[in-house]
């Protein structure tokens, strides 16, 4: 998510980071959720052929590069065998 605002125009001082978007306005890298650090490639994993997710590995160097975070998902009732199930919980790993 990112917010704009002129230089010097009493932005919110929760910003992570910030970059120049053109001269004298900078953009806000709000940080929000499960923070996945900078990333370059996703990969994602599927449970058995339903279309419902099992794990997002997010990388930074490309598809063999360093894995940065994988996301994991649970569902209501274990593991699904239909699409659309109703996740129960997401849960993200930081790199070690």
């Amino acid at each position: 998510m990112y917010t704009s605002y002129p230089i010097n125009s009493g932005a919110p001082t929760f910003k992570k980071d910030s970059v120049l978007v053109e001269p004298g306005v900078y953009a806000d890298v709000i940080v929000q959720g499960l923070s996945i650090p900078a990333y370059d490639h996703v990969t994602m994993t599927y449970v058995g052929t339903t279309n419902n997710l099992d794990t997002v590995v997010y990388r930074r160097g490309g598809p063999s590069g360093t894995i940065v975070a994988t996301v994991t998902y649970t569902y209501v009732d274990g593991t699904p065998i239909t699409d659309n199930a109703r996740i129960a919980t997401i849960t993200k790993t930081p790199s070690s």
